[in-house]
């Protein structure tokens, strides 16, 4: 009974050692159009970033939203959206985050809601939901010490009820070959339907990207088109647009291969540095070429029309006669 009695505990602490993390597929969207992720802090102990920060130096500014220190926190971020966020405000983008901090939620969470959020308890789950906020807004959910879920209460509720993994649809089995071998990646399907004003993306079914971080940066992009003509055409129209930019990459490299384009470039700390440096010596060149055309001259009188000269008769009987002097 005694050796029963020990066991029993030691045996729950093994099965709680053993359970699994939330893995980032198990949280996908069901209707994800783009899915992706950055390993956040490896990225930014990287060589190149660090170099990058030396090389610019207080001329490097990042926009940052929330606190620095909740964004330190953070490991990784993997996401994916029923639709393409805008890049500046994902409240109504219906759509999942799942976080991975290094050590403590804490700060995430503290920061989340500008720090005005209230808490609940779903399902055995606790929930961080902002004050005030829509029923759309997006919340957390507290899965462990390390890992939380973000999203619209929609999505949010869904994956949090979901019983079964998510379908291995073509969409996350590109993404997960994509995640396995770089820093920032995401897999998107049909993009010129998400941005239809882009005449570019119309032909587009599909865009893979890839982006490693060491002592150098590299980028890989695949665009996959309808037909090995409508690649020939983009990357036609690519190189074209790229090549009237001051500061291509000589590195780049865009070619067409059946249907897909493919576009490639590495770039170091250096080579960026001096492209901003170009960069802003031609801003600055444009503005003193701009100051100097409207800087007003001197500002000439107009000259009067020449007096006019007349030969003036008199006596005459019907009065003074003038005839005109021509030159």
């Amino acid at each position: 009974m005694l050796r029963t009695l020990v066991l029993l505990p030691v045996g729950a602490c093994l099965a709680i050692a053993q359970t699994p993390p939330p893995s980032p597929w198990q949280y996908v969207h069901p209707n994800a159009v783009i899915v992706g992720g950055i390993e956040w802090h490896k990225a930014s102990q990287s060589p190149f970033l660090r170099e990058l920060k030396r090389e610019l130096g207080s001329s490097l500014k990042v926009t940052q939203h929330g606190d620095p220190a909740a964004m330190d926190a953070i490991d990784a971020i993997y996401f994916s959206a029923a639709d393409l966020p805008d890049g500046t405000d994902m409240k109504d983008t219906s759509g999942l985050a799942l976080v991975r901090v290094r050590s403590s939620l804490e700060p995430l969470l503290k920061s989340f809601g500008k720090g005005r959020a209230r808490r609940q308890n779903y399902n055995g789950i606790e929930l961080v939901i902002p004050q005030g906020g829509r029923s759309a807004d997006w919340r957390i959910a507290i899965l462990d010490n390390r890992h939380a879920l973000m999203g619209d209460w929609p999505s949010l509720r869904a994956a949090l009820n979901r019983t079964s993994p998510a379908a291995e649809t073509p969409l996350i089995m590109r993404a997960k070959l994509l995640a396995a071998n770089a820093d920032l990646w995401f897999a998107i399907d049909k993009p010129g339907t998400a941005v239809p004003g882009n005449p570019m993306l119309a032909d587009v079914r599909g865009v893979d990207a890839t982006v490693s971080f060491a002592n150098r940066a590299e980028l890989m992009l695949q665009l996959v088109t309808e037909a090995p003509e409508k690649a020939a055409g983009l990357a036609a129209a690519l190189n074209l647009m790229t090549s009237a930019l001051p500061a291509r990459p000589k590195s780049l490299s865009i070619t067409a291969a059946e249907a897909t384009v493919r576009i490639a470039a590495t770039t170091t700390a250096a080579d960026i540095r001096a492209a901003a440096a170009a960069f802003e010596q031609r801003i600055k060149s444009t503005v003193q070429v701009s100051t100097a055309t409207a800087r007003p001259g001197v500002r000439r009188e107009p000259e009067l029309p020449p007096e006019k000269q007349v030969i003036r008769i008199h006596g005459l009987e019907e009065g003074v006669r003038e005839i005109p002097l021509r030159r």
